[in-house]
């Protein structure tokens, strides 16, 4: 699954956290990695603290929607891999609809890749028995950007000052 940190200025280096769900008594072994899918951050070598991972992340581009991977290995076996998504936005304008509605879309196409690659797939024991099962689908997905991506058209034709078309449905008296 993707999940979205808050915006940051280019100029800023601000420390991000996940809280990896362990499972009682377990722990996280090793250093965790990161790994920069999209956008110019530089993201600092993660440190962990309990079920914490912080990483420190600088830089990028204003404007630019960084995706960072993070992925952390358990002493009972687990691995956890979870994807970020975070704006980039200098702190001297505020974001627009479309800006807002793009960041959206890309969290939900980064999603959409890890169901496709099976990293949105989760393992449950109960009474002995293995369950495995996604967290969302492909078809969800695929609905949601697309309305996301009407929405984004939506807002960009208002940006351009077009006004907004949409089809009205008409009623007839039987």
């Amino acid at each position: 699954m993707s999940a979205t940190w808050p915006a940051k200025d280019p100029d800023e280096v601000f420390d991000y956290s996940w809280d990896v769900p362990l499972d009682a008594g377990d722990t996280i072994s090793g250093t965790p990695t990161r790994t920069v899918i999209a956008g110019t951050v530089n993201v600092e070598a993660p440190t962990v603290n309990g079920a914490r991972i912080t990483s420190y992340i600088s830089g990028g581009a204003s404007g630019e929607t960084a995706v960072i991977e993070m992925t952390c290995q358990t002493a009972g076996g687990r691995t956890f891999q979870e994807t970020f998504v975070l704006p980039i936005k200098d702190s001297a304008t505020a974001p627009t609809d479309a800006e807002n509605l793009r960041a959206d879309i890309i969290a939900l196409e980064a999603a959409q890749m890890s169901l496709a690659s099976g990293k949105m797939v989760t393992d449950v024991w109960r009474s002995g028995r293995r369950l495995i099962y996604g967290k969302v689908t492909l078809e969800s997905l695929q609905t949601l950007i697309e309305f996301k991506t009407r929405k984004l058209s939506e807002a960009e034709q208002v940006a351009q000052g077009k006004k907004r078309r949409r089809a009205i449905s008409l009623g007839w008296p039987s």
